[in-house]
């Protein structure tokens, strides 16, 4: 079991529903950006990502076009 996702005071997350084909090249799209989020994975395909608040509108940027990209479901705030 893993430890619980923190998020809290200057930090914000986004969770998305990725198939396992997928995960690899998310993890290498979100991290060419670097510094923008740390990514989470839980193992059955939901990602979460998380982000300084400073960074929260590009890391959104960034997931619109992505989930536009790769056909998947739009992010939730976590």
């Amino acid at each position: 079991m893993s430890a619980p996702l923190l998020v809290g005071p200057g930090l914000v997350g986004r969770r998305l529903r990725v198939p396992r084909h997928q995960v690899a090249l998310l993890r290498y799209l979100v991290e060419a950006h670097d510094g923008l989020a740390n990514l989470h994975g839980d193992g059955d395909g939901a990602i979460t990502l998380v982000t300084p608040t400073s960074q929260a509108a590009a890391l959104d940027a960034l997931l619109v076009d992505l989930c536009a990209e790769l056909e998947l479901p739009p992010p939730e705030p976590v």
